[in-house]
């Protein structure tokens, strides 16, 4: 009798800490997407660029943004990263506008022991862009910056333009290098980063439990 009890107290234990772990689940979830939805509220402006521009969606990290038609995207090899960048995208027309997903644990791991701060999107900016000639233009906390760098060489001035937005433990890089004369690319450029748009990834469960 008294093993049958033990037995049903198990049983009624275990019942009650399933209902607690889908409970803590849902919440996580909830919590999560209700940040993604308020993000990408904050960080995405409106965008004014041509209305033939082809979209450009990702799924698994969650973003999305227009680019020319005529562009042609080219997935480039990140072996060289060693593993801190998990996928960089060329989009390649009048000039190169890139994307990098980055996981900024790895970055960080990757660096001298405490040097790199993996919570700051700004100290992975200056690891990454070097502190000369940087501007950042900061929105919603450190969260989203936008970089300007510029820079000569042989007498041209060269402006490299970043946005760069902290998604969990992942950076999400876009960036493009051009002549300052170059009118037409950095107005590309401009209306690029004025159409991305956030949303939640297709792995953010994966995100939620993984993330420190």
């Amino acid at each position: 009798m008294a093993e049958t009890n033990i037995l049903k107290n198990k049983k009624i234990i275990g019942i009650i800490l399933i209902i607690i772990a889908l409970i803590t689940a849902s919440l996580l979830i909830w919590r999560y997407e209700l940040k993604v939805k308020e993000d990408s509220h904050v960080k995405t402006t409106s965008f004014s660029g041509p209305a033939d521009w082809q979209t450009y969606s990702n799924n698994n990290y969650g973003f999305s943004f227009r680019y020319p038609t005529n562009w042609k995207i080219e997935k480039a090899d990140v072996k060289s990263f060693n593993g801190t960048v998990l996928e960089q995208l060329n989009f390649t027309g009048s000039s190169t506008f890139k994307v990098k997903i980055v996981d900024v644990n790895k970055f960080a791991a990757s660096q001298k022991k405490g040097s790199f701060d993996k919570n700051s999107l700004e100290s992975y900016i200056k690891y990454t862009q070097g502190e000369s000639g940087i501007i950042t233009l900061k929105e919603n906390g450190l969260d989203f910056i936008l970089m300007t760098k510029i820079f000569t060489d042989e007498d041209e001035t060269f402006v490299s333009e970043g946005k760069f937005i902290k998604q969990g433990k992942y950076v999400l890089e876009f960036y493009s290098d051009f002549n300052q004369k170059d009118t037409d690319t950095n107005l590309n450029t401009n209306n690029i980063f004025n159409s991305i748009q956030l949303s939640s990834p297709a792995n953010f469960l994966q995100k939620i439990f993984t993330q420190n």
